[in-house]
């Protein structure tokens, strides 16, 4: 083989290489992007009233990412996750993840697997058996029969996350009822509690 046919194999393999290597990269590139943000909520709102109290307007629909109440508004996604850190103090935050307009189907595909695939408390995720079916291990309470439930860390701490949400609510409703009545909170007469 002459030194010339080399040559000129050796320029055609690359050009070869670098039409190959400028597809790869090129074709990978998006404008699209895929953001993700912490809100602290020490009000322990539920993400229903977080997302009325900030003054969205839309049409949410609601949904459970990894055992937590979230809601859906388009593009937006919003979660109410609590954590406890090092300290066993415990917090809630609101998750938002959200992608661009005119997104290419790419994204929105990883969008989706992004939110089935989420996961918090993952310093809490150790299984354990669920109340009455001691015999199902569990992770979530939505791993167990229908009306039993999980005794992990990490399912106790979704149901706590409920509880203060469920308290805050209560506590809302009782403070526009007092402010519609002289300032007075609804009395309990015997026998209902």
């Amino acid at each position: 083989m002459s030194n010339k046919l080399k040559y000129i194999l050796f320029i055609i393999l690359v050009i070869v290489v670098i039409t190959i290597f400028f597809n790869f990269v090129y074709a990978k590139i998006s404008p699209d992007v895929i953001a993700i943000r912490v809100i602290s909520n020490p009000k322990h709102y539920s993400v229903q009233h977080w997302y009325e109290k900030k003054g969205f307007s839309g049409s949410p629909q609601s949904l459970i990412i990894d055992g937590y109440e979230a809601i859906r508004d388009g593009r937006t996604v919003y979660v109410n996750a609590a954590n406890i850190d090092e300290n066993n103090n415990f917090y809630t935050n609101i998750y938002l993840i959200s992608y661009n307009q005119a997104a290419e189907r790419a994204t929105i595909d990883i969008f989706s697997q992004i939110l089935s695939h989420w996961k918090f408390n993952v310093n809490k995720a150790e299984t354990d058996f669920c109340k009455n079916a001691t015999d199902v291990s569990c992770l979530l309470d939505s791993n167990c029969p229908v009306n039993d439930y999980c005794e992990s860390k990490k399912a106790r701490i979704i149901r706590d996350t409920k509880r203060l949400e469920d308290m805050e609510e209560i506590r809302i409703v009782l403070e526009k009822y007092k402010n519609k009545n002289d300032n007075k909170y609804p009395t309990l007469s015997s026998g209902s509690y």
